[in-house]
């Protein structure tokens, strides 16, 4: 039953931050961060030597939400950019914002600390949960940062490959800036 729950809290968000962004790909391009962050969560109970459990699960659901969040930021400061005619928009997105992401992520990994190493018997059936939250807290800064920016970079070039409406040339200005001239 989680799972079906699971798919549909990912749909939930996918209408949410489609709707905001009136953009499909947009919201496919966030959602792109929540199995990049499973994944580091995986990788954090191999590295550990920890099975995976259900309360492992329920940290990586947890995880699906905060992770969206970071993507969410530097795509609203990407469409802002664009919107001005900024040339370099998403690399002046992803400076903008590299602190606030950067932050955000160190300080949710180093509240789990205490959990993370905690070794009483009574709060031990925790630690798979805040070693998938801090894990993928972690790597979701790198996504976020990194590859965020280049799959809307990948997604502004095959608009313009296909000619689509509001494509621009790849490098000036983004897919947003020209619908947004036309408006003015």
């Amino acid at each position: 039953g989680i799972f079906r729950g699971l798919l549909w809290a990912a749909l939930v968000v996918f209408a949410l931050t489609a709707a905001l962004f009136r953009s499909y790909a947009q919201a496919v391009i966030i959602m792109l961060t929540i199995p990049y962050s499973v994944a580091a969560a995986v990788a954090g109970h191999v590295l550990l030597g920890f099975d995976l459990s259900s309360v492992s699960v329920f940290g990586m659901i947890a995880l699906g939400g905060l992770v969206v969040n970071g993507a969410l930021v530097l795509t609203l400061r990407y469409n802002q950019l664009a919107v001005s005619g900024a040339d370099t928009a998403l690399a002046r997105a992803a400076k903008s914002r590299f602190r606030p992401i950067v932050l955000t992520s160190l300080t949710t990994t180093a509240g789990l600390f205490p959990m993370l190493f905690e070794t009483s018997t009574q709060a031990l059936f925790l630690v798979p949960m805040a070693i998938a939250l801090s894990f993928g807290t972690v790597a979701s800064a790198f996504v976020v940062l990194l590859l965020i920016p280049a799959f809307h970079a990948i997604w502004a070039d095959i608009r313009y490959a296909l000619g689509l409406r509001g494509a621009r040339r790849p490098g000036t200005g983004g897919p947003v800036a020209d619908d947004a001239r036309k408006r003015i």
